[in-house]
């Protein structure tokens, strides 16, 4: 089965036609992927000569395992595009017509991806979006034990006030009530009023993790917000995609944008290379494995919970 299966790379915004049951479509802020068999997957496309990169069998299962092993991603290692995998495939389960093959390639995906992570990517785990957001404030600003405001109740917020809680007094302002509510019975965090920006810029260590339609924070919040805390004693880390600030402030200022964070990754990568060229070649081993026909397997919960 896998030497029939089609991978097709796009860019994070590709427009694409909507994915039917016989295909499985992941989107994240670095890209999208398009998961099916023999031609179907070119159906997606918008137009034939649309800009993509394409990947056919064990090439494409490839491609796949070091993405959700974060081997493709821009933090290397990271964590997050293992639930995004998880929400698109429990999204694709529910559709009707669903396709057989790709369940099971997903599967043995998922199973494959825990064996490469749990034996060489633990260590190198913790350089999430929320573990680097952590360190670029402890970096930023040393001194600092007070306050910070995580807005944004989804997974990556919850993963950064999991890491934050030890060192800070976590504040978090949401539109989701309830799962506010929810968090702050798990974390003890404390609610702020949704979108007060009057409260917000009280805060001098604030991570966004909201990636709007339309900016949030412009220079009049800024203009404000600066003036109540000093230099070296503030910042402000935008973890959304699309960013949710227009303001010409840059990370010497203290505003930290996603290619900033990607930036200060860069600064770590090295310390982890040794371990990322282990991972890729238990990836290569175990996709000359999977050559042979993909047979049956029941993923369990202990298979997903410990990607």
């Amino acid at each position: 089965m896998i030497e029939n299966l089609r991978l097709l790379h796009l860019p994070a915004d590709a427009s694409l036609k909507p994915a039917d049951a016989q295909l499985f479509l992941l989107r994240t802020c670095q890209r999208s992927l398009v998961v099916g068999f023999d031609e179907h997957p070119k159906s997606i496309l918008e137009q034939s000569n649309q800009d993509h990169e394409e990947y056919l069998g064990t090439h494409a299962y490839t491609f796949l395992l070091e993405t959700i092993c974060g081997l493709k991603s821009q933090v290397l290692g990271e964590y997050e595009v293992v639930s995004q995998f998880k929400q698109a495939y429990a999204e694709y389960v529910e559709k009707d017509g669903r396709h057989v093959g790709i369940m099971r390639v997903l599967e043995k995906l998922f199973k494959d991806a825990k064996t490469v992570r749990s034996a060489h990517l633990l260590e190198i785990g913790s350089h999430t979006y929320g573990g680097l957001a952590r360190k670029l404030l402890l970096r930023h600003c040393p001194q600092q034990k007070g306050r910070v405001l995580i807005m944004g109740s989804g997974k990556l917020a919850e993963e950064s006030l999991k890491l934050l809680t030890r060192k800070f007094d976590v504040y978090l302002s949401a539109r989701n009530f309830e799962r506010v509510a929810k968090l702050h019975d798990d974390y003890g965090i404390r609610p702020v009023e949704w979108f007060s920006p009057s409260l917000y810029r009280e805060f001098s260590l604030v991570i966004n993790t909201i990636g709007p339609d339309a900016p949030l924070y412009q220079d009049d919040f800024f203009n404000s917000w600066t003036s109540r805390h000093e230099q070296g004693r503030r910042a402000f880390v935008d973890l959304g995609s699309p960013s949710a600030l227009a303001t010409s402030l840059q990370a010497h200022h203290g505003v930290y944008r996603l290619d900033d964070v990607f930036s200060f990754q860069e600064e770590l990568d090295e310390q982890k290379k040794v371990k990322l060229a282990n991972a890729q070649a238990a990836i290569e081993n175990i996709v000359e494995k999977r050559i042979s026909p993909v047979s049956e397997i029941i993923l369990t919960t202990k298979d997903l919970e410990l990607v």
